[in-house]
């Protein structure tokens, strides 16, 4: 997993939330601004420019959308000890997007024996599009897999 969306990093103000649940009861396609930039996803200035001229990134989020993978997530969290494969997670410090606590905690929680935790100083939210550590980081996970593909 590379930079998991258990949860955001920001904070969502509770009227927000309360106001959201209502929504996605009543007009689940409301759609509000998301906010992400390409600046917020990698350092590398291309590839945010990249980002934030590609027209299949969803600028908006429903508020349906938005209770859906809230439960989501914590229906993941909850069954995070019954995962008995191998798992690599590898994060960003300075994650803004999503909670890297949040990675953590399924992480700490997973019922697999074998499981690397990879916490990479100061990386943005997409760690692969991350100026030098991206080409390591994507040989480390390919080291990784042929590792576990032949047992």
């Amino acid at each position: 997993l590379t930079s998991p969306y258990w949860k955001l990093a920001m904070a969502v103000p509770p009227a927000k939330v309360f106001a959201g649940k209502i929504a996605s009861r009543v007009f689940p396609k409301l759609a509000l601004p998301s906010g992400l930039k390409g600046a917020d996803v990698s350092r590398d200035p291309e590839i945010a420019a990249l980002y934030d001229r590609d027209p299949l990134n969803n600028k908006n989020a429903t508020a349906r959308w938005f209770t859906e993978t809230s439960a989501a997530q914590d229906a993941a969290i909850a069954a995070a000890p019954t995962l008995r494969m191998p798992l690599y997670v590898v994060v960003g410090s300075a994650d803004g997007v999503v909670s890297v606590p949040r990675a953590r905690a399924f992480y700490d929680a997973a019922g697999s024996s074998d499981k690397t935790w990879d916490a990479r100083e100061g990386l943005y939210h997409e760690v692969l599009n991350e100026p030098a550590a991206g080409r390591q980081i994507a040989e480390r996970l390919a080291e990784w897999i042929l590792a576990h593909a032949s047992s």
